[in-house]
């Protein structure tokens, strides 16, 4: 069995036809949306939206439901809205973990936000708040690095 521990989501969803046919020889797989906001996504420089990330993933469940599926989400992404950030919850029963991960602002990185862009440390920490309790709620299925 192959265990993949990182794919991009664009190369899966770009190529499913193929992906989908060796899916029963996989027993792990990580693909890691950073985020299921289509906005978000765009700003992230993502070429792919949630809808399709989201078929791709029932697709898998439906032909290897024994497959152990991971995630990684970015939380506090500049612009992001508290809403947005809830919303993520919607999605944790889709996959076996999800590694949410705090934006930070690396120097040199291509794009264009300025201060008022980014999440305050009031928000911030109502975030993680609400990560704490989350964790909770799904037990093992959410890591929060």
């Amino acid at each position: 069995m192959l265990h993949i521990d990182y794919i991009e989501p664009s190369t899966v969803i770009n190529n499913f036809d193929n992906f989908k046919l060796y899916l029963n020889r996989i027993s792990y797989i990580c693909i890691p949306v950073q985020s299921f906001n289509d906005r978000i996504l765009s700003l992230m420089n993502r070429k792919y939206i949630k809808k399709d990330y989201l078929n791709v993933i029932l697709e898998i469940r439906k032909i290897n439901p024994n497959i152990k599926l991971s995630n990684h989400l970015i939380f506090a992404y500049p612009t992001e809205k508290e809403i947005d950030f809830l919303d993520y919850f919607n999605y944790i029963n889709l996959f076996d973990i999800t590694e949410l991960n705090e934006y930070s602002h690396f120097n040199n990185t291509a794009n264009n936000f300025i201060e008022s862009d980014f999440i305050d440390k009031k928000t911030l920490l109502k975030y993680k708040i609400i990560l704490i309790k989350k964790k909770l709620q799904f037990k093992n299925k959410i890591k929060y690095i």
